[in-house]
């Protein structure tokens, strides 16, 4: 529910009701962290299943591990509370109800309520540090296939989920997924939604640092979108991804200027100097020899501008003129604000 109140309240009464199925008295003050064992005994589990049976059980005990990990810290602490007093064993229930969490997990991704969205994102991270290679396996192809939906909503899911698991990897699993993971987030920086795209930003930032100043990362996203730069239908999607990295990653405008102004200058590459100079922020100051230089040039006409087959050599020339000056004057006004 949007509400935290209602949520806070559902999972005291699922407690109540738990407890009296189990036995348990539910009053006992639970103390030290959320990962050390509760009060629970054998013969709680094995009533509420008696009761239940095993699939209602995993659907419960799912949908009160999810909210172990809501945005309000009292909801958290009330379903922390009647996790540790009904729940013995927590990898080994994981274990059990893992088919219904992942369900669970990805039917929250795709909710339109960010509140719901995030704890599920936070759920997975949790999964990955606590179980690692056994839910990963699982996890990130669920997730690549999550990035292809129609839905907006649910492909921002997908990133905030992406980023938590990447969050809570190891160094060694982040290389051993790498390169199912690189896709789904060079798609996902391309997306025509704003929000997929930020969220998509935030996964990158993860990869960037996790792979060790991120020349996997960059190697693997980057040049892909500097080559859509020169398909008018791609251009805008390129860039607006290539803007997101540079908003999460400045120092990769190292990586990207002089691919920019590779000879001969494309038209759009031109046009993209000008809109990611104020994303590259303090890095544009080290390339203006390189830049400004070859931007008036252009602007003047005495250094050619090409673009892709199919342009007239006339009209790409007065436009490419005109690029250059915006262009410069863009890079000018992004030195001046820093």
């Amino acid at each position: 529910h949007d509400n935290w109140r209602i949520r806070q309240s559902s999972a005291k009464l699922l407690g109540k009701l738990l407890f009296k199925i189990a036995g348990a008295s539910g009053n006992v003050v639970l103390e030290g962290h959320e990962d050390e064992e509760g009060v629970a005994e054998e013969s709680y589990g094995e009533a509420i299943i008696a009761a239940l049976g095993m699939e209602r059980r995993n659907e419960v005990l799912a949908r009160l591990y999810i909210i172990r990990t809501d945005v309000q810290y009292t909801v958290r602490q009330e379903a922390l509370h009647v996790w540790k007093t009904v729940v013995v064993n927590t990898p080994k229930t994981l274990g059990q109800i893992l088919p219904n969490l992942m369900q669970l997990v990805i039917e929250s991704l795709a909710d339109e309520g960010e509140d719901r969205r995030q704890a599920a994102a936070r759920c997975l991270g949790e999964l990955v540090r606590k179980m690692g290679e056994r839910v990963l396996a699982r996890i990130v192809p669920i997730l690549r296939e999550g990035i292809s939906s129609e839905s907006a909503a649910t492909r921002q899911g997908v990133c905030l989920g992406l980023k938590e698991v990447l969050d809570n990897m190891g160094r060694h699993q982040l290389q051993e997924h790498l390169a199912e993971v690189l896709p789904t987030v060079q798609t996902a920086l391309t997306d025509a939604d704003g929000g997929v795209r930020e969220a998509a930003g935030a996964a990158f930032g993860i990869l960037f640092k996790g792979s060790g100043g991120g020349g996997s990362a960059v190697d693997g996203v980057v040049p892909s979108m500097l080559a859509g730069l020169e398909h008018d239908r791609r251009y805008r999607e390129s860039l607006e991804g290539l803007r997101v990295i540079l908003q999460v990653r400045p120092q990769i405008f190292h990586f990207v200027c002089p691919k920019l102004l590779h000879k001969p200058l494309q038209l759009n590459n031109v046009r993209a100097l000008g809109e990611l100079a104020a994303a590259a922020d303090v890095h544009l100051n080290n390339h203006l020899d390189a830049i400004m230089p070859a931007l008036l040039a252009a602007a003047s006409g005495s250094r050619p501008v090409v673009a892709a087959d199919g342009h007239d050599l006339a009209e790409v020339a007065a436009a490419g003129r005109e690029a250059a000056a915006e262009a410069a004057v863009a890079v000018a006004a992004a030195v001046d604000e820093e």
